[in-house]
């Protein structure tokens, strides 16, 4: 797979590639490559970016991995390379980086919903993809509303999340469910409230 490079002025959200890269459905990536994207990569989806013939604009990286993919990185010129530690400050290396860029949309490829909590909270919206899911950010005291079908189906990692449903008819009340897996059951709007302290990560499998 190849991607067409553009310069933009963040016109697009910028492409971060944790790790999962693999495990992503390739339509998915393709649909994520579309409008040529800032494309961020960390040291140890090195690999599988290039061979899929990904066009690189940063690479967070050791020394170790840079060493390793030398020659490779030399052919994705021009290319900003920085230098980090593998430890618990990782995310927080990346953040800085994008503030610095004044980036302040990014989607983020990860290989399991859990690990996306490491990236909260932020002053970045960040939406995540992993594997067949896409998980979008809702704010403490924040709804987010969407019109759907019957089958989808939704989580999160708590259960502080209040979903109303539309009603069957005119004469009833939308139900309201307070739990953190739902699957809807008919057509129209639905609300997904959050009513902790904190910000929730919303997952919908896509098919």
């Amino acid at each position: 797979m190849s991607s067409h490079h553009i310069v933009r002025e963040h016109q697009e959200p910028t492409l971060i590639i944790w790790n999962g890269l693999n495990s992503l459905p390739s339509e998915t990536l393709e649909g994520l490559l579309e409008w040529s994207p800032m494309i961020i990569v960390n040291g140890p989806m090195l690999e599988p970016a290039i061979r899929r013939g990904i066009k690189l604009d940063v690479v967070l990286g050791t020394h170790s991995e840079f060493e390793n993919w030398n020659e490779e990185l030399e052919q994705q010129q021009p290319l900003e390379t920085f230098f980090m530690k593998r430890d618990d400050a990782e995310i927080h290396f990346l953040v800085e980086i994008l503030k610095t860029k004044g980036i302040k949309q990014a989607n983020v490829i990860i290989d399991d919903p859990e690990k996306a909590e490491l990236f909260l909270p932020n002053q970045i919206e960040f939406v995540f993809y992993a594997q067949n899911h896409r998980g979008i950010i809702i704010s403490p005291e924040a709804n987010f509303q969407k019109w759907l079908t019957p089958g989808q189906y939704f989580f999160t990692a708590i259960e502080d999340m209040l979903i109303i449903e539309p009603p069957v008819s005119r004469n009833q009340d939308q139900a309201v469910k307070n739990r953190n897996t739902y699957t809807t059951q008919i057509s129209g709007m639905h609300s997904f409230f959050n009513h902790s302290p904190n910000p929730v990560i919303l997952w919908q499998e896509f098919k």
